[in-house]
């Protein structure tokens, strides 16, 4: 149902790959859109955290940033803001082209709100924006609607975990991640059993490395800086 970043982990390879297959994501017009009424880009955008109590926000232990370009059809759900950029509208539709039937999430922005697809020990704060952010001290990993190379496309995904943060597997009972370290070619990982990070079962450190398709490109970049 959601976007979401992954570990992905393999003995030669760590890559971040989108639960839903974003990649193929294409940009649809849409009339819920009010934030802006020009040709601006326009980003909803969420910074989750996993400590403190359900809906509590810690403002020093975020966990992932993550951006999504309004409008941005990806593989059958897309968000918009609306109210002036009081609200991010999550729309799911039961085609992957954004058509026919679907179901929507309202979430208010600046404040914590408890988000139990996310959020089991944490909160999450959403915004709209122009821009995305990618913090130092963060692996990130952008989608874009061109393929490698191309450097005229738009960014549909942004995802930037924070490095040394635990993160936790939603898609996977008990399993989380800590993505250790990174240099300009590589990222290490410690991969645990538990939900909180505390029994460790493996660490792997492999390449660093953009993920390329005929029409879109995942470029992953290490930002410790």
């Amino acid at each position: 149902m959601y976007n979401y970043s992954k570990l992905f982990i393999t003995t030669t390879t760590i890559s971040l790959v989108l639960l839903v297959s974003s990649i193929n994501a294409t940009t649809n017009n849409h009339n819920h859109e009010d934030y802006d009424s020009s040709n601006t880009p326009i980003y909803a955008n969420v910074v989750r955290y996993n400590n403190g109590s359900p809906g509590q926000c810690i403002t020093d232990q975020p966990y992932i940033y993550t951006s999504y370009l309004t409008g941005a059809c990806v593989d059958g759900w897309r968000y918009y803001c609306k109210g002036n950029g009081a609200q991010v509208v999550y729309q799911a539709f039961e085609s992957l082209g954004c058509t026919g039937n679907s179901f929507e999430y309202t979430y208010n922005t600046g404040k914590c709100i408890t988000d139990k697809n996310f959020n089991r020990d944490g909160g999450s704060i959403y915004s709209c924006g122009t821009n995305y952010t990618i913090p130092d001290n963060t692996v990130s990993e952008v989608e874009y609607n061109v393929p490698c190379g191309d450097d005229d496309g738009q960014a549909v995904t942004v995802n930037a975990m924070v490095l040394g943060s635990c993160v936790p597997n939603y898609q996977e009972t008990n399993q989380s991640f800590i993505f250790s370290a990174c240099t300009e070619d590589t990222l290490t990982t410690q991969s645990f059993t538990s939900f909180n990070c505390s029994q460790q079962v493996k660490e792997n450190t492999a390449p660093l490395k953009p993920f390329c398709l005929s029409s879109s490109s995942l470029v992953s970049k290490c930002n410790n800086n």
